[in-house]
């Protein structure tokens, strides 16, 4: 007689830990989605964070590859924060 199948786990997202300034980021994207309904650009995250645009640009890189964020390249404003982050 055989056992059933198990059916397998979804996949779990592992997110590592964010700096002070990625945490910055993240919660600016968060109250801008809040307050204003669409993602913010990069400058306005800049202006929002104090940093320069290319210095946003290299940490919007590190905290998608954290799992915190999902950007569509190529597309404004596709910029989503993870459901569960916060």
């Amino acid at each position: 007689m055989s056992r059933p199948r198990e059916q397998p786990s979804p996949p779990r997202i592992v997110r590592r830990t964010l700096t002070a300034r990625q945490r910055q980021i993240v919660e600016f994207i968060q109250r801008h989605y809040r307050d204003q309904g669409v993602a913010p650009t990069q400058r306005e995250i800049a202006d929002g964070v104090m940093l320069q645009q290319s210095t946003v640009a290299g940490h919007l890189d590190r905290i998608e590859k954290k799992g915190w964020i999902l950007r569509v390249p190529g597309l404004a404003r596709m910029l989503f924060v993870a459901e569960d982050a916060a």
